[in-house]
């Protein structure tokens, strides 16, 4: 514990403060507590005590600086930005974007990489620096104690609250009497820890050196097929020394180290990979079907009867809109959905070459094959790649697949809270979250070349990618049992070749853990089952439980009574699954923390109302 200051002050009672998890949700949370006591000129003591499992505060274990440079962001530089157009201004005089920071620091000539989609460590650089500026420009009322360790439980008392680490549980804490949770994906179960794996089941990869450290030179299977994947086989080719080459076209090839594994097998529950992005900032400028105004005329908000037919619509006339303008021609918008349909019929008279949308294929264009092989998909690769080049607006099937990207803030709107019957909810979490997480925020177009290159080069086969097996065998070690085919990813139809048992040193886990972590003796299982929180239960209209925690509104936590803790807030990660999509680094996607910061203001105001009364109570008793 780190202390800088003192707030010892004998007439008002000091306010404590506690933040737990110091990532981006934590580092936004921060930010608008001190504007708002810069903007209040509060002056009594406030101690703002932050609790993060390492020292990488402001940055997190996502962002950690320590990573290596290979590991890039899926989100642009251009829209990364701690700071927030909003009133009370921030406490530091010139807050820099991402972008802007990496001008004035001179980033790309001190590396020389790509920049557009950064590496995640230099986005930690920027997020610490952010903290820092924070810190030394904070108010003199504020004291700071740094705690590196992770919180166990909170007990409520008397009112506060009293914090137990996990180093240290039979410590007790001081009273707070502000908390707010922004764990992350710690919270979520994610196993940070920097402890070497010598198991042949790896269930998290980070951080990948020493997580993956152990994988030696036989057969991998990873299970996922998503953004994760993609950084274990980067840490098993490129993080060990092998490199990537650009010819003239801008294709890239692999020159293998020896030290990777002999081949890495990819295996997923759908068998498709993410759709590429490039670095563009344009984006889908209106939707026409998927609107409020259409969504409010709705008698129920059902997501198979309403949202979904919207969504349809949406991808189809985006597609159409993109492609008509491709051949010069206009896609004239009309409420009644048949008039585009009769304008995309005469399109295809006029230009039969050109393949037809279908919302079926478009999301799987292995539809109704049992396996795809390993050819097909590097062909699949190539496909996207070259489309993800042209961009949105030159490209139909990123048209279609940005569009969700603009539909999403608006979706959040109605899904939060249990906007949805139960049953919609329950379908979209489980099915259509994926799928639309699968389509608009996929990699950068540069790991996707990465993973054709790997592929044409045999280290990583996608045979197995879907409808493989893994399975235990009587050495204690595992088997991946597959089936190949060959056929273009074009066509329907697929040849069977034979099915094939491999044997498999270790099999590591590339999926993300969602929503709370409830082991035993862990943060949300504790505070769950001593009823100061509870889990959210959408029951509009049915029963659903989703692995988020129960909040109102304002991200204030709702105990197993059903009332409220004021002063017990969640943001970010904790939330999903009451909100929607809270793995990102906008500042203003469910922005919690501006409420957050603005009550625990209003807070400190109504004690000293209190206080002030009861000093004059005292005097008058006098």
């Amino acid at each position: 514990m780190v202390d800088i200051g003192s707030s010892e002050n004998s007439k008002v009672q000091t306010y404590r403060v506690a933040i737990v998890g110091m990532g981006p949700k934590g580092l936004y949370a921060l930010e608008r507590l001190l504007a708002q006591v810069n903007h209040k000129c509060i002056k009594d003591p406030i101690e703002v005590h932050i609790f993060n499992s390492n020292e990488s505060f402001g940055s997190g274990n996502v962002y950690d600086k320590n990573q290596p440079h290979y590991l890039i962001m899926n989100y642009a530089s251009s829209n990364i930005n701690a700071w927030i157009e909003e009133i009370p201004k921030p406490v530091v005089e010139h807050p820099l974007s991402f972008t802007q920071w990496l001008t004035e620091n001179q980033v790309d000539k001190k590396f020389n990489i790509p920049l557009d989609f950064a590496p995640r460590a230099i986005v930690g650089d920027y997020l610490s620096s952010v903290f820092q500026q924070l810190v030394n420009n904070s108010p003199d009322t504020i004291t700071w104690y740094f705690h590196t360790d992770i919180v166990a439980d909170i007990t409520k008392i008397e009112g506060k609250f009293q914090i137990k680490k996990q180093s240290s549980p039979d410590e007790e804490s001081q009273r707070f009497n502000s908390i707010i949770l922004t764990t992350g994906h710690l919270g979520a179960g994610a196993d940070f820890s920097s402890k070497q794996n010598t198991s042949s089941f790896i269930n998290f990869i980070y951080p990948t050196k020493t997580k993956l450290g152990s994988v030696g030179s036989g057969n991998i299977v990873i299970r996922g097929f998503g953004l994760t994947c993609i950084d274990t086989i980067l840490e098993l080719t490129e993080g060990r020394s092998g490199t990537f080459t650009s010819n003239s076209s801008g294709q890239l090839d692999y020159v293998p180290s020896g030290n990777e594994p002999k081949c890495i097998y990819v295996t997923s529950r759908s068998g498709l990979p993410m759709l590429p992005r490039n670095s563009s900032n344009k984006e889908i400028s209106s939707l026409y079907y998927f609107t409020e105004e259409n969504i409010e005329a709705a008698p129920e908000f059902s997501f198979i009867d309403l949202f979904l037919p919207l969504i349809k619509k949406e991808f189809y006339f985006q597609y159409y809109k993109t492609l008509f303008g491709i051949k010069n021609r206009e896609l004239k918008f009309d409420k009644n959905f048949d008039v585009i349909a009769a304008q995309v019929t005469e399109f295809h008279s006029e230009f039969p070459e050109e393949e037809k949308y279908s919302w079926d294929k478009f999301t799987d264009p292995f539809l109704n094959q049992k396996s795809i092989s390993n050819k097909q998909i590097i062909e699949y690769l190539k496909f996207l790649v070259s489309e993800a080049k042209k961009g949105l607006h030159e490209s139909p099937t990123m048209a279609a697949a940005g569009t969700w990207r603009k539909i999403s803030p608006i979706f959040n709107k109605y899904y939060s809270f249990g906007g949805m019957d139960a049953d919609s909810q329950k379908l979209f979490d489980t099915h259509y979250f994926g799928l639309f997480n699968r389509l608009a925020y996929g990699p950068p177009i540069r790991n996707t070349q990465k993973l054709i290159a790997l592929g044409e080069k045999g280290l990583v086969d996608f045979s197995g990618v879907r409808n493989a097996k893994i399975t235990k065998n009587e050495e204690n070690s595992y088997d991946l049992v597959l089936e190949q085919n060959t056929t273009s990813h074009k066509s329907n139809n697929s040849e069977k070749i034979n099915t094939d048992k491999i044997k498999v040193d270790a099999v590591i886990n590339a999926i993300i853990p969602r929503g709370i972590d409830m082991r035993p003796d862990l943060l949300f299982n504790n505070l769950i089952t001593k009823g100061l929180l509870r889990s959210f239960k959408n029951k509009n209209n049915g029963h659903y439980e989703s692995n988020g925690i129960d909040i109102n509104k304002s991200g204030n936590a709702i105990n197993a009574n059903g009332s409220v803790e004021n002063n017990l807030s969640l943001y970010g990660t904790p939330t999903e699954g009451v909100t929607l999509d809270n793995d990102t680094l906008s500042r203003t996607r469910n922005n919690f923390a501006s409420i957050w910061a603005q009550n625990l203001i209003q807070d400190i105001q109504n004690k000293n109302k209190k206080q002030s009364l009861n000093n004059k109570s005292n005097v008058y008793k006098g």
